[in-house]
């Protein structure tokens, strides 16, 4: 599992240490990403009449609390300061972890029959109207 995050845990009700020990005792490895520069940046704090508001605060990457989770794990963090950054750590992720994984494929039938039995119809309807206007054809 790759963990993308900008800032500091401030959403949920479960520590994200603890959330770590429960993916590993499932086996499952995290792989967290700290994204964004350090200083000022600008977020969202709600919506106004033209759209989003926007406001400059700080920002913080809990850089301890990343590590701490990839750790516990058995996963890796990563610091990603741009794109370029980003697009390379995405590629060495990818090189580390090669898993098969296997979807359910879901098919939706969509029934065609109404068009050609619509023309056939119309068809003995036409045949039928014919005969009763014109009288049996030899």
């Amino acid at each position: 599992m790759v963990l993308l995050t900008d800032g500091v845990n401030n959403r949920g009700s479960i520590d994200p240490r603890t959330a770590a020990e429960a993916a590993a005792a499932f086996g499952i490895r995290i792989y967290t990403i700290g994204v964004g520069s350090e200083g000022m940046a600008p977020v969202p704090v709600g919506r106004g009449p033209y759209g989003l508001r926007y406001e400059n605060r700080p920002v913080e990457i809990d850089d301890s609390l990343l590590q701490d989770v990839a750790r516990a794990t058995g996963g890796r963090y990563f610091r990603a300061r741009d794109a370029e950054a980003l697009e390379r750590i995405t590629r060495e992720i990818s090189a580390l972890e090669k898993s098969e994984a296997q979807s359910p494929v879901y098919v939706r039938y969509q029934e065609l029959f109404r068009w050609p039995l619509g023309v056939a119809l119309a068809a003995i309807l036409l045949e039928i109207g014919l005969v009763a206007w014109k009288g049996r054809i030899p």
